[in-house]
């Protein structure tokens, strides 16, 4: 690469500019080819729905559900971080699909006749992975992720 181009990169770094549009755009490919591969992979009932938020600057969602049991869900973007304007990928997932929490809400929205969403549902865990502290820009590393806390919540399932 030329010299002025990696000194216009090391500027903008230093500024902490960092290009998060490319970064989400690059997130929701990875995702786009993790849907294929995992239709690929089974004969079961299977559902993939990749969306992307543009109202929240890029988030991706994706929803992954064997069967007819309760689907798994996860929500990922790159972000800048509140607390020190680093760059971060932001996670959110479905750690398990808590019924008691439906039951009480289904009591209560009888009494209140209010209907809430099925997410409310759910057990959720979210982690802020830190660029420093993990390859968070690596296709490899956020397949991982994805893999990982998609199979702690089926195991949870008890399929």
């Amino acid at each position: 690469m030329e010299t002025w181009k990696n000194e216009l990169q090391d500027l903008m770094r230093q500024l902490k500019f960092f290009p998060y549009e490319i970064w989400n755009k690059d997130l929701l490919c990875w995702c786009k080819e993790y849907t294929k591969e995992f239709d690929g992979l089974t004969d079961v009932s299977t559902k993939v729905i990749l969306s992307q938020k543009y109202d929240t600057r890029g988030r991706i969602e994706l929803m992954i559900q064997l069967n007819h049991e309760k689907p798994f869900y996860i929500h990922m973007q790159y972000i800048r971080n509140p607390n020190n304007a680093e760059p971060m990928l932001a996670l959110g997932y479905t750690k398990s699909y808590n019924a008691k929490k439906q039951y009480a809400a289904i009591f209560k929205n009888i009494e209140n006749d209010n209907e809430g969403t099925e997410l409310e549902y759910y057990d959720w865990v979210h982690d802020d992975i830190d660029f420093e502290k993990e390859p968070a820009l690596n296709k490899e590393f956020v397949m991982e992720c994805i893999t990982l806390n998609f199979k702690k919540y089926i195991l949870t399932r008890n399929l």
